[in-house]
């Protein structure tokens, strides 16, 4: 393939990664449907909330530090190279966020398929984006960029030895912005499951039936917060 129509290609599926997500996690929910073998029970349920809900504080502190560039669709339009907050100990904290709360929300349905089907290509996706992006920022900010890439991992945090130059400017709420919808959705899903499950065992049915719902209170929730906080959200 000529290097002009990989690049092009490289581009359009990058402008298109949060289709290509919700195809994966798609794909998850169908081998949920079908795994003879997938059972819900308290302790997957617990398991699977904390393993997410861990993703999602983690990608929430890197967006809160990425406010300036999320909403891009390019790296190149970055508006800076970001060295704070996570940042310093990892160099893809959001792409680790989303490969942890996709493990947790298919431990949670207790199905080992969905996780393989729906958690491996997530790995490889958010893989390739991480090696998309390095290249983006070598190519745009030189010895800086290169010698970030040296010092850090993609993916494992250095707590031991983190990046010593701090760049970024941090906004909890601008963070929160981006991710309000599905974190809503995530709560709202832990806690019906939660509470019904002291009631009766669940079973798919019911878990399904819970996902739907919290969908559509995370819209509600989304909608109502915005307006609320509108101008913080509105930076």
């Amino acid at each position: 393939m000529p290097a002009r129509t990989r690049e092009r290609l490289s581009q359009y599926c990058y402008q298109r990664r949060v289709v290509l997500g919700n195809v994966i996690a798609f794909a998850g929910f169908v081998a949920v449907l079908f795994d003879g073998n997938a059972r819900i029970n308290s302790s997957r349920l617990l398991a699977g909330a904390l393993i997410g809900l861990l993703g999602f504080s983690l990608r929430i502190w890197a967006s809160s530090y990425q406010w300036h560039n999320i909403a891009r669709a390019l790296p190149e339009s970055r508006t800076g190279l970001i060295t704070a907050g996570p940042y310093a100990l990892m160099r893809h904290p959001i792409y680790v966020g989303m490969i942890l709360l996709t493990a947790g929300i298919f431990i949670a349905f207790g199905s080992w398929l969905a996780v393989v089907v729906a958690l491996i290509p997530t790995i490889l996706l958010n893989y390739w984006q991480a090696r998309y992006e390095d290249r983006f920022l070598v190519e745009r900010y030189g010895r800086s960029a290169e010698a970030y890439r040296k010092h850090l991992w993609r993916f494992f945090p250095k707590f031991w030895n983190p990046y010593p130059v701090r760049q970024g400017e941090v906004s909890l709420t601008q963070g929160i912005k981006f991710d309000i919808g599905p974190l809503s959705a995530f709560v709202c899903f832990i806690a019906f499951m939660l509470v019904s499950s002291a009631f009766r065992k669940p079973d798919l049915t019911m878990t399904l039936g819970a996902l739907i719902v919290a969908v559509l209170l995370s819209f509600l929730f989304t909608l109502l917060t915005r307006r609320l906080f509108n101008r913080e959200f509105s930076q």
